[in-house]
């Protein structure tokens, strides 16, 4: 934002004027602010610290003022200006150190020059003490990582590539007589490629040949696939009978020597990293410097006044901290959970931004079913809010032109529209080309400085997937007509997606292939929006997205991926982490099973992501990007009360006898004698959980057992709507939806019906075919004309707002994930629910899958929430996908092991434990930091207490025992006659923009003014201090406002009193808080000794 436009914005504010650097100053300054809040009103008022506004709205000096703040505010060496506490003392601590560090000797050598001409920081003093800034920050500095704390991959982003040299020539023992072995690794960034040269002069080495490689894979080979992400697999060609192409199939034998190669190698690179040193200590410098040295942002937005919200709507804390964040950040991910106010919170900060002037224009883009519902709420939080509501109906090929072009000449403060719509906006080809014609010159720089052959060969290939993708944009570029309207004209700053989740499945290169839960190719819809908010980042300093989902992680952790390349894009580009390779290499691990081919001859290569690592580190790049706010178990809901109601229901004989059969066939599958195509894991579990559900779905021939889940469910459906008039239930089930034949959506409803429930009053989900049969059907939930809904957690979970009378949530079948399982009940956890008290159900039959897995789930989720959260407790854990059960969960089951039990058990105490211990380090951190604020907080209550004391004693030698007020020179002994008189001054001064001194009261001078906004006058009285008092309708009522100002200085005394002396108690507990040790340390190891144990004996290691 430039310069002029900046002082437009703080001319905007009335009763304000700006100083010759241009800082905002109020000519009519209210009542004395204690600096602190001055502080805080300045940063609330124009976005950042401004010495020259805090002191006028203080009314001190510049030299009090620093002394006032000290704590409290810091110069950045690096911005070359102050900023707050909470600003300075987060973010990357170690590079701040050492810019503080470099400042202070910059500042010694400075001062030897004469005159110290060459300081010319802004606002800064000339003795400004850069060692309280490294002080400060050496006291927040997060703790050090060790070697054997981090998870270091064969082609870790962060490791340089002579590292890789070195170790190859350790691993394999090369010599040379000149001390310099003919061999180096090579890292070509523009391709993301690895290539060791010089290897074919040591592949006769013994332990090239045999030791690290095998007969048809050297070591050499094995290390450049693990250096470069490509499967290690053994190939052999045929050609089949009849056939005349050749056709691969891994061969079993070579591929598994290889892979155990490939692990003994990796386990020779975790031991030799950090073994010597300088390696050592160069090495962990820069990991904790760029991964662990990052100290998360905790944003106030508590006293922020939000101009033109509607003063009736109470933003709750987390939406006030969450909007202070959006202003102040460049892009940011509302990670708050299912029905905090997401909505609320993305208008709010809209408006907040245009109004300093940091987003002029502002697009929402909200699924297309609740366009409608956007727009009503916006308008109810800001009711002069003026919203550019684009309908789909509205954006036909003839009108968009015409719509496009009302929003580049309006001046909104919102537009809003729909994924579709959003969509259908080109962007110009030039922006759609830039990022890989920028790629291509990448390419290009670095074929041109190639030195070897190979180099050169691999960055012409990987410049020809570039141009294969141009031309295939090229190829898909529609013929728009002349003088189309493009993305890149609307003049967009900001944008906000709401259900940011939709968008995941970007376009990524990667060369594991096929992985579980990803599309490398990605979706046109979602690599449209990262091409329209590159082009926003990339012309507006790097800021211009807001996100907003529930559920920020649904089927794998990889999902951060995706909203950190989105959201930011500029650091992860700084730390090598940009590309999905990298940031699988520093983050997670790919495992490579055999699968039986389909056809139930040879073998196949299955990858996934099956285990992640460095997850503090990764949680720590998170929050760099998302705000988080999920509120904990014992925390305040919305509804107030939930209560948990798990109904278990005994297991048939026939339900049991069938777990057995699903052991035999768990089995079969582990021994291989049976192909995948035919029966796998996922076929026994998906069999397991239908023959809880219901034995009729797994065998037709099966009686109605009127002890199962779905009858206990029906009968817990009837009571609750028979007992609770107009309340509203929705029943959760995604097995056996709706279709012709037999299914569980019919027989409950019939059931129901048969017990008295109006067939009108029950409804599927499913039969609301598109958009506006949906909004019918919400609406109808909503008013209690339909009580009972059914649906699956596709249809129903997500984008259902029928809140209103819900009463209770039946789980009748168990989610496949965890993100399911909030989704589904975020539908009755949310505002808007008129209930306080509200029901989950869950179902669960004994002797089943059922209760493990509802555990299984709970883990993960409460495995997502640590991660996101920064509680992450373990700096490792397992992929959060579909719950499918092991063969040996299995097996535990079917005979019913005690052990499952206990192991349950334990995970969830150590889990317990672990976030405790995560939180007690936090909170010594915490601690640490407020004791450095402490002493000029004392300060400046002492300075306090001296003028409140004063200013009583003047009140009482001013008070006597009849009424006096002087006004314009002339003395009133009557309330209402000066009250009168003061109402007369008001209109007298109506247009006035000083202060003006009206006359006196009890000792203290009165001045008519302006509050710090100019929009409302009030009184000032001054003595020692100045205190302000609101005007009032009546004479009586003015008077009488002046005598509560006077009169409660007594109290305000006895505040701050109160304050100092609990500040002396405040440090003696910081100070024990910021040295207390974790009092469960002895249980930790216990328990993870007894859960390995536990383990080991159900061959879960």
């Amino acid at each position: 934002m430039s310069s002029a436009e900046n002082k437009n914005i703080l001319l905007n504010l009335k009763g304000c004027k700006l100083t010759e650097n241009g800082s905002q100053l109020n000519e009519n300054p209210p009542e004395t602010l204690t600096v602190h809040s001055a502080l805080e009103r300045c940063v609330d008022y124009i976005g950042r610290v401004d010495i020259d506004f805090i002191c006028a709205l203080a009314r001190v000096d510049k030299a009090e003022a620093f002394q006032s703040l000290k704590g409290a505010i810091y110069y950045d060496p690096e911005k070359s200006c102050f900023v707050t506490a909470e600003e300075y003392l987060s973010g990357n601590i170690m590079k701040k150190l050492a810019a503080a560090k470099s400042a202070l000797e910059q500042q010694a050598e400075t001062a030897k020059t004469a005159g110290d001409e060459s300081n010319t920081r802004k606002q800064m003093p000339d003795d400004w003490d850069f060692s309280e800034n490294i002080s400060a920050l050496e006291v927040v500095m997060p703790p050090v990582v060790q070697p054997g704390q981090i998870k270091a991959s064969m082609g870790s982003p962060w490791i340089p590539a002579w590292v890789y040299r070195d170790f190859i020539i350790a691993l394999i023992g090369i010599r040379s007589a000149s001390g310099k072995p003919k061999i180096s690794v090579e890292y070509i960034r523009a391709a993301n490629h690895y290539i060791i040269h010089g290897k074919k002069h040591f592949t006769d080495f013994t332990r090239a040949k045999l030791t690290y490689g095998t007969e048809r894979m050297n070591a050499f080979e094995i290390i450049e696939r693990m250096l470069n992400s490509r499967e290690i697999a053994v190939y052999d060609t045929y050609i089949p009978y009849g056939k005349e192409q050749q056709v691969r199939r891994v061969n079993k034998a070579e591929t598994l020597l290889a892979q155990e190669r490939a692990r003994q190698i990796a386990e020779r690179f975790s031991f030799w990293l950090f073994r010597d040193e300088p390696r050592r200590s160069q090495l962990l410098n820069y990991y904790n410097e760029n991964f662990c040295a990052i100290r998360p942002r905790h944003f106030d937005g508590s006293r922020m006044l939000l101009p033109g919200k509607d003063p009736n709507i109470k933003l709750q804390k987390h939406q006030l901290d969450a909007v202070k964040r959006i202003v102040h950040s460049k892009n940011i991910l509302l990670a708050h959970q299912v029905g905090a106010g997401k909505t609320y919170v993305m208008a709010a900060a809209a408006m907040e931004m245009r109004r300093l002037g940091i987003s002029k224009r502002n697009l929402f883009v909200v699924p297309n079913n609740i366009l409608e519902q956007w727009h009503y709420e916006f308008t109810r939080l800001y009711p002069a809010a003026e919203v550019i509501v684009i309908e789909p109906k509205s954006f036909t090929p003839a009108n968009r032109n015409r719509v496009l072009k009302q929003i580049i000449e309006s001046d909104c403060d919102a537009i809003i529209m729909g994924y579709g719509s959003f969509s259908l906006i080109p962007l110009s080809r030039g922006e759609r080309e830039r990022e890989l014609n920028a790629h291509l010159a990448q390419i290009a720089e670095s074929m041109r400085s190639a030195v070897y052959s190979d180099a050169y060969i691999v960055l012409n290939r990987f410049a020809s997937r570039i141009e294969h993708r141009l031309q295939k944009l090229w190829e898909e570029e529609q013929t728009l007509p002349k003088g189309a309207v493009f993305f890149d004209d609307l003049g967009i700053d900001t944008i906000f997606v709401d259900e940011a989740h939709n968008f995941k499945n970007i376009s990524i290169e990667t060369k594991h292939g096929s992985l579980p839960g990803l599309n490398p190719k990605g979706s046109k819809k979602c690599d449209d929006l990262m091409a329209k908010l590159r082009y926003i980042q990339r012309t507006h300093d790097g800021r211009g997205a807001v996100f907003a989902t529930g559920t920020p992680i649904t089927n794998s952790v990889s999902d951060m991926y995706t909203m950190q390349r989105y959201l930011g894009y500029e650091h992860m580009d700084e730390l090598n982490l940009l590309e999905f390779d990298n940031w699988v290499k520093m983050f997670s691990e790919v495992t490579e099973e055999f699968e039986v081919e389909a056809n139930g001859i040879g073998y196949r290569l299955r990858r996934r992501l099956s285990r992640y690592y460095n997850l503090p580190e990764l949680s720590l790049l998170f929050s760099d990007i998302a705000d988080l706010y999920f509120t904990p178990e014992d925390d305040k809901r919305i509804p107030h009360k939930v209560n948990y109601i798990n109904c278990t229901v005994p297991a048939s004989e026939s339900l049991r006898k069938y777990i057995e059969e699903l052991a035999v066939r768990a089995e079969a599958v582990k021994s291989g004698s049976v192909a995948r195509t035919e029966d796998n894991m996922l076929k026994i579990t998906t069999d397991g959980r239908k023959a809880a559900l219901d034995m009729r779905l797994v065998n037709p021939e099966e009686p109605d057992n009127p002890n199962s889940k779905l009858n206990t469910c029906v009968e817990n459906v009837f009571r609750i709507w028979s007992e609770r008039d107009k309340l509203t239930q929705l029943v959760f089930l995604d097995q056996s939806t709706p279709k012709d034949g037999f299914n569980l959506y019919d027989d409950i409803k019939q059931k129901l019906v048969l017990r008295g429930v109006p067939a009108d009053e029950i409804a599927f989900v499913h039969d609301a075919v598109n958009d506006a049969m949906r909004t019918t059907l919400f609406n109808k939930v909503r008013k209690g004309r339909i009580r009972v809904l059914i649906g699956s957690t596709f249809k129903l979970g997500i984008g259902a707002n029928v809140q209103n009378n819900l009463l209770a949530v039946h789980h009748l079948d168990i989610p496949w994930r965890p993100s399911d399982v909030t989704q589904r009940e975020g539908r009755m956890l949310r505002q808007g629910n008129r209930n306080d008290e509200v029901m989950i159900y869950r179902y669960i039959t004994n002797g089943s899958f059922d209760a493990y897995s509802w555990q299984l789930l709970e883990n993960k989720q409460r495995f997502i929430s640590q991660i996101v959260n920064g509680d992450c407790p373990s700096r490792s854990g397992d992929e959060v996908d579909e719950v499918v059960l092991t063969y040996s969960e299995v097996k535990s089951l079917a005979v019913g092991n005690p052990l499952i039990k206990r192991k349950i058990e334990l995970e969830t105490e150590l889990q317990r434990k672990l976030v405790l211990k995560s939180k007690h380090e936090r909170a010594k951190t915490e601690a640490a930091e407020q004791l450095l604020q402490l002493p000029a907080k004392n300060s400046e209550l002492l300075k306090l207490r001296d003028i409140l004391q004063k200013d009583m004693l003047l009140a009482e030698q001013n008070t006597g025992e009849g009424f006096l007020m002087m006004l314009a020179g002339e003395n009133y002994t009557r309330r209402r006659d000066a009250g009168e008189r003061l109402i007369e001054l008001l209109a007298e001064h109506a247009f006035i923009r000083e202060e003006k001194r009206i006359g006196t009261y009890r000792g203290f001078k009165l001045f008519l003014a302006n509050d710090i906004s100019g929009a409302r006058r009030i009184f000032l009285l001054k003595g020692s201090g100045t205190y302000r008092s609101d005007l009032s309708e009546s004479a009586m009522g003015i008077i009488a406002r002046l005598d509560n100002v006077v009169n409660g200085l007594k109290t305000r005394l006895e505040a701050t009193l109160g304050s100092i002396e609990r500040m002396e108690q405040d440090e003696a507990e910081l100070r024990s808080e910021s040295e207390k040790p974790f009092p469960f340390e002895t249980e930790l190891t216990e328990l993870r000794r007894e859960l390995k144990r536990v383990n080991g004996e159900l061959g879960m290691l």
